[in-house]
């Protein structure tokens, strides 16, 4: 029994921590640095969705039926509203990034560094701190700094706006 509730108090804490303005900008710096991933994963999605198309319009050309073509219109109608809800999604993506990228630009370069090395390299902080000649719990520390001074700048910008949250 105590087990399981050592176990819901400690999602409970991280919960909480996911929900804090310091979780929110852990995870904005996630999304930042799989952000040119995502966008190439999307795509290639469009490239997949294109070529699909076009054998679709090949198809088309060899079937001369009136009620085929009809069909084969809705399906073309179809993978252009996906291209362009995936064109959307990766103008979303890009935007956040360069936001974001303007803030991380504003840090020292050794912050920078470690932003680079743990969100877009995905580097563990023994890795990182080998990387910049510095101590494990420096790392650490630099990082909870790079964190507040960028929840601080956020909360200034009116970034985590309760009103804006709720809707």
């Amino acid at each position: 029994m105590g087990k399981k509730e050592d176990v819901s108090k400690m999602h409970a804490y991280l919960q909480k921590e996911a929900e804090s303005t310091r979780g929110k900008v852990k995870r904005m710096l996630l999304e930042w640095g799989a952000s040119l991933d995502q966008c190439g994963r999307k795509q290639e999605e469009i490239r997949k969705i294109l070529r699909l198309k076009a054998e679709c319009e090949g198809l088309a050309a060899e079937v001369k039926s009136r009620s085929m073509e009809k069909g084969f219109s809705l399906i073309e109608e179809a993978y252009d509203h996906n291209i362009a809800v995936l064109q959307e999604e990766i103008e979303r993506k890009l935007t956040e990034k360069r936001k974001i990228d303007g803030m991380v630009a504003l840090l020292s370069k050794e912050e920078q560094e470690l932003l680079f090395l743990r969100y877009q390299k995905g580097y563990g902080y023994d890795y990182i701190a080998l990387k910049l000649n510095m101590g494990r719990s420096t790392c650490f520390r630099i990082h909870d700094r790079i964190l507040t001074d960028l929840a601080d700048r956020l909360e200034k910008e009116g970034f985590f706006c309760k009103e804006c949250e709720k809707s």
